[in-house]
C-alpha cells in the first residue's frame, strides 16, 4: 500500500513501510501487462534494477549458537553392554554401600561390605585352635623322639612307643585341621567383602 507524504513539516511525516521487491515486481508486471506495452520480462527486469530495498530492524534476526534444551522425544531401552548379577558368598546384613545402582565399576572394584563381627570372631578362633594344635603336635613329637631313645635303651617297652608315636601323627593331623579351619575362616571373612567379578 502506497502512502502520500506531504513535505510541509517533516516532524510529523508518517512513517513508509518498504515494499518488497516480489511484490513491486508484481505490480509492475501487471501495469505493463494492463497497458499492453511491449516485453512484460524486460519491463520486470528494469523495475527491480530501480527499486531500492530498505532493511529496518524488523527485517534482521540474531543467531547464536547454545545449548538446545528441548529435542524430539524418543523412547525405547538403554541396556548395559555387560551385566553381572552378584551374590554374597555369605549371610548377614549389609552395613555399608560403596556404588549406586548401575553404576559403571571395574574389576575388582569393592561394592559392598556385610557385618564380619561374627566372622572376624571365628577367625580368631581358628588362629587360636591353630596355636594350640601346633604346640600339642610339638610336644607329642618330642615325646616320640624320647621314647624312641628309651626304647633304644630298653627302658621302655616296644608297646609303649608305639602309643607315643600314635599321639604325635594325631596331634600332627590335628594341627592340619586346625590350619585348614584356619584357612576357610579367612577365606569367609574375606567374602563378607563384596567385589565387582
Amino acid at each position: 500500500m502506497l502512502s502520500t507524504i506531504t513535505r510541509s513539516d517533516e516532524r510529523s511525516m508518517p512513517k513508509v513501510r518498504s515494499l518488497s521487491t516480489t511484490t513491486v515486481t508484481t505490480l509492475v508486471s501487471l501495469l505493463v501487462a494492463g497497458c499492453g506495452g511491449g516485453d512484460s520480462n524486460a519491463a520486470v527486469d528494469s523495475a527491480a534494477a530501480v527499486v531500492a530495498i530498505s532493511v529496518t530492524a524488523d527485517h534482521v534476526t540474531i543467531v547464536d549458537s547454545g545449548l538446545v534444551e528441548s529435542g524430539p522425544s524418543l523412547s525405547g531401552t538403554l541396556d548395559a553392554k555387560r551385566v553381572a548379577q552378584l551374590r554374597a558368598q555369605v549371610a548377614g546384613t549389609v552395613v555399608q554401600m560403596l556404588i549406586d545402582e548401575g553404576a559403571v565399576v571395574g574389576a575388582g572394584q569393592v561394592l559392598a561390605r556385610i557385618d564380619a563381627t561374627v566372622l572376624t570372631d571365628m577367625a580368631r578362633s581358628a588362629a587360636s585352635q591353630l596355636q594350640s594344635a601346633e604346640a600339642a603336635a610339638t610336644v607329642a613329637t618330642r615325646n616320640a623322639e624320647r621314647a624312641t631313645t628309651l626304647n633304644a635303651a630298653g627302658a621302655i617297652a616296644e608297646r609303649d612307643l608305639e602309643a607315643v608315636r600314635s599321639q604325635a601323627v594325631a596331634a600332627g593331623a590335628m594341627a592340619a585341621d586346625a590350619r585348614s579351619r584356619l584357612a576357610s575362616a579367612r577365606k569367609q571373612l574375606a567374602n563378607a567383602t563384596i567385589r565387582a567379578p
